[in-house]
């Protein structure tokens, strides 16, 4: 019995999203391959140094529809992480990393202000999705609650709702990765401190200091 990759690599590996998990990983999700010969995949990220893709984990072929890896050791506070899935079949054979779509996560940066703070993240990156969901835990709110949408072209946001001093924590959620809608990609967690008092100084010895009133 010949296999397919007896004369031929397997078709190229589609990432179905990437998302950050917590501080320091990151969840991989791509298809099983229906290749019968398909024997394990490699998972590449890329260097941030070198840009280079390196690979990281080699998982060997599964049942079911999904493999997921997470990838863990990472600094998501600080960085994005891209990455690259490549099958590999029974001889050996696979796509070059040049016919491999790479998959990018969100990483998000917050800078508190008087009551507002503002957004900035990269976008994400692999496929089209619908758009942006921005949410946001303070004070009053323990746990992460949706604020607004944004198109999937925005990539800044100045909430002026942070009418409180203290505490904000904000995630940006990109919908439905490549138009699916039970992918979605999170952020990492970026906060920012807000205050509600503004000092203004008005020569070497005075200083007005304002308070928000509501």
């Amino acid at each position: 019995m010949l296999f397919r990759s007896d004369q031929s690599p397997p078709m190229p590996t589609s990432i179905s999203y990437v998302t950050v998990e917590n501080n320091t990983s990151v969840k991989i999700t791509w298809p099983v391959s229906q290749e019968v010969d398909v024997t394990h995949y490699n998972v590449y990220r890329q260097n941030l140094l070198t840009s280079a893709f390196d690979t990281i984990a080699t998982i060997a072929q599964q049942t079911g529809t999904f493999i997921v890896y997470v990838d863990s050791g990472l600094n998501t506070l600080q960085n994005a992480y891209t990455y690259k899935v490549q099958a590999v079949d029974y001889c050996g054979g696979f796509q070059s990393l040049e016919n491999l779509v790479s998959h990018k996560t969100i990483e998000l940066k917050v800078s508190g202000g008087f009551m507002k703070n503002d957004l900035q993240w990269n976008a994400y990156a692999g496929c089209n999705f619908s758009h942006y969901e921005i949410y946001r835990k303070d004070n009053i709110n323990s746990s992460m609650l949706y604020l607004t949408s944004v198109p999937s072209f925005q990539l800044t946001y100045t909430d002026t709702t942070a009418y409180c001093d203290g505490e904000y924590s904000y995630q940006i959620k990109a919908v439905s990765i490549c138009q699916d809608v039970r992918f979605d990609s999170w952020s990492d967690t970026a906060m920012a401190l807000t205050t509600d008092r503004k000092s203004t100084r008005l020569n070497s010895s005075h200083t007005v200091i304002s308070y928000a009133v509501f």
